[in-house]
């Protein structure tokens, strides 16, 4: 039974994954990003707290932790807190720098607004992949059906307003086939935002950056750690080589 069980639960698994990977035809685009960067981190977190933590928490990551791994650092003038704040926030409202990153609006307002309080996004630059995000945020077009007026070519049915209008302008689909295509070559943009293409191209890819980051803090030391194991592997490989062909040197 208990194989059964586990057959069964294997195949609901490779379903869902399949559904998820067949759920959007668009081609994602490629970012190259560089968590190495902390002007980019810091321009990444200033968007997040100001357009995307009203609703989206950072439940995963604390503030102090946050502050050290994007390079702010308290100095004798001001405290940590008093840093963030004016680096991220611009709010006077007193946080703790060993609390998590919380959103400011409450399960009520969410369920009221969305349906459903919006969600963490502390991991997901590692469920989606940043390939995903890049192209999601680039992504929203005008569909006056939808509530928000808005809706997203990767994720059909949206639920959540495109937060960056202001930004990057509206958007139209054109019309035509719209299977297995770029998003540069399905939208078009009919009004102007803020920035120009270019720019708001660079401002996605510091929040995807910051989301990365946030996702798993660790993983510039493990990749540098990664290299140095090898290189290690490596040496000991060429010591082995030679101290086995010693040893053997003698039998016939």
């Amino acid at each position: 039974m208990n194989k059964i069980k586990n057959t069964m639960i294997y195949f609901s698994f490779l379903f869902l994954a399949l559904n998820l990977n067949a759920s959007s035809n668009i081609e994602l685009d490629t970012i190259k990003i560089n968590l190495e960067n902390k002007p980019s981190l810091q321009r990444g977190a200033k968007i997040f707290f100001d357009y995307c933590q009203g609703c989206h928490s950072l439940k995963y990551t604390r503030y102090a932790d946050l502050a050290k791994g994007i390079g702010l650092t308290e100095t004798k003038e001001k405290s940590l807190d008093v840093v963030i704040k004016e680096a991220l926030m611009h709010s006077s409202n007193k946080i703790s720098e060993n609390s998590s990153v919380l959103s400011s609006i409450s399960k009520e307002n969410g369920i009221k607004w969305f349906g459903k309080m919006p969600p963490d996004l502390s991991l997901i630059a590692r469920y989606r992949g940043i390939d995903w995000l890049y192209t999601y945020m680039r992504s929203f077009y005008k569909d006056p059906s939808r509530p928000w007026g808005v809706n997203n070519l990767i994720f059909p049915d949206v639920g959540m307003p495109h937060i960056l209008l202001n930004l990057q302008g509206l958007q139209v689909l054109k019309e035509g086939n719209h299977h297995d295509q770029n998003i540069d070559k399905m939208l078009d943009l009919i009004e102007n935002g803020q920035l120009s293409k270019n720019q708001y191209n660079s401002v996605v890819t510091d929040l995807v950056t910051f989301l990365s980051y946030v996702g798993e803090p660790v993983q510039v030391e493990r990749v540098n750690l990664g290299y140095k194991v090898l290189i290690y592997l490596a040496v000991l490989m060429v010591v082995l080589f030679f101290l086995k062909r010693e040893y053997w040197k003698d039998i016939k």
